[in-house]
């Protein structure tokens, strides 16, 4: 009984053989993108963490359509769960002779620094 189930059984792969070898690897595939999905998610949090640290990234921006007065500076620096805080401005501008936009952001000293990025030649 047992040697005639293993004669059908290579029969099928015998005759299906390119049958069997695309099953194969659509599991393979399934299974290396199930893998690359688990691993990215940490190594992109890392990345993350990695850039705002380097760059003292702030955790939150509070932005205002009419200014922010002194006496608001006053109540945001006594909050209890703020360490750092610094206030810059922004503009808007038009580039003269074409339809294109940029945003021009003050420079700050400690949160959010930019850092330059050396030219490849």
């Amino acid at each position: 009984m047992k040697s005639i189930l293993r004669k059908n059984i290579f029969r099928e792969f015998r005759f299906s053989f390119a049958r069997f070898i695309s099953i194969a690897t659509l599991l393979g595939l399934g299974v290396f993108v199930l893998i690359g999905l688990k691993v990215t998610g940490p190594d992109m949090r890392t990345t993350g963490n990695d850039y705002y640290t380097a760059h003292k990234m702030a955790d939150a921006v509070i932005n205002s359509n009419t200014g922010i007065t002194k006496a608001d500076q006053a109540y945001m620096r006594q909050l209890p769960h703020v360490k750092k805080m610094e206030f810059g401005t922004s503009k808007d501008a038009i580039i003269k002779g074409t339809n294109d936009s940029i945003r021009l952001n003050s420079k700050t000293d400690n949160l959010s620094i930019r850092v330059r990025l050396k030219t490849l030649l």
